[in-house]
């Protein structure tokens, strides 16, 4: 784990529900906060994680690599990464901020959250900008792999990376499919902030889905909140739009 703050907690939490990794090595231009850390996540949620003071030794022996810093001057370089790692590269999110070095991203599998963001400001930005790639080399966006028009993982001596720069759409379909598997029945409380929702009745969006079918689909979310810290008193969907965008 690159970077201990709030995302490299956020981080470490989630990899370890879908990884079976077996320990953390924890990685801070501040060392005192990367100790802190690995105490901290030792005690609470009981993994093995060790603060570590070289970077190079231990991304060698990493199967995979979270970076979550605000660097801007890259630190994760080829030589350090061995065949087969998957890094997530979660810090650039503008255009100044950069945490992979240009040749490793040239060298490995890129994917992107949305290409021509990235190509603005996300690391792969950089690696264009060095002439280490261009966008025509990148395998793929996340919505592509995760709807199986694009392949995942093709080779264990693969590296992969994914370039994340941050889209609002993929944090609300994130939201939405969480609530559903979470509380399908309207069973468990949802907290809402103290004192309910200032200065709403209701929360509404709307969530934009390509399925395997090639028709664009657009769900009505609507969640009236109850009383502070319990469930709403209201959630609904909807949805219905043909392939060629009109409303069905």
């Amino acid at each position: 784990m690159c970077g201990c703050g709030e995302q490299g907690r956020a981080h470490v939490t989630a990899l370890r529900e879908v990884l079976p990794l077996e320990r953390f090595l924890m990685w801070d231009r501040d060392h005192d906060v990367a100790e802190a850390l690995a105490v901290e996540l030792a005690a609470t949620i009981g993994i093995d994680a060790v603060a570590v003071r070289e970077l190079p030794a231990a991304a060698r022996s990493a199967d995979v690599i979270a970076c979550c810093t605000t660097a801007r001057v890259p630190f994760l370089e080829l030589e350090s990464v061995k065949p087969g790692t998957f890094i997530a590269a979660v810090g650039a999110d503008s255009p100044d901020k950069s945490e992979i070095a240009p040749p490793l991203m040239g060298a490995a599998t890129v994917v992107t959250d949305l290409l021509h963001q990235c190509a603005a400001m996300g690391d792969l930005h950089h690696a264009i900008a060095a002439g280490a790639m261009t966008e025509t080399d990148v395998h793929a966006n996340l919505g592509e792999v995760l709807v199986g028009t694009k392949a995942g993982r093709r080779s264990p001596k693969e590296i992969i990376i994914f370039d994340s720069t941050g889209t609002g759409l993929q944090d609300v379909a994130a939201s939405a499919a969480i609530y559903e598997r979470c509380n399908p029945h309207q069973v468990g409380p949802v907290n809402f902030p103290r004192g309910g929702v200032k200065g709403q009745q209701r929360a509404a969006f709307q969530l934009f889905t390509v399925p395997t079918s090639g028709d664009l689909q657009c769900w009505n979310y609507s969640i009236r909140p109850g009383p502070a810290r319990s469930r709403p008193t209201s959630f609904s969907r909807n949805w219905g739009w043909s392939s060629n965008g009109a409303p069905s």
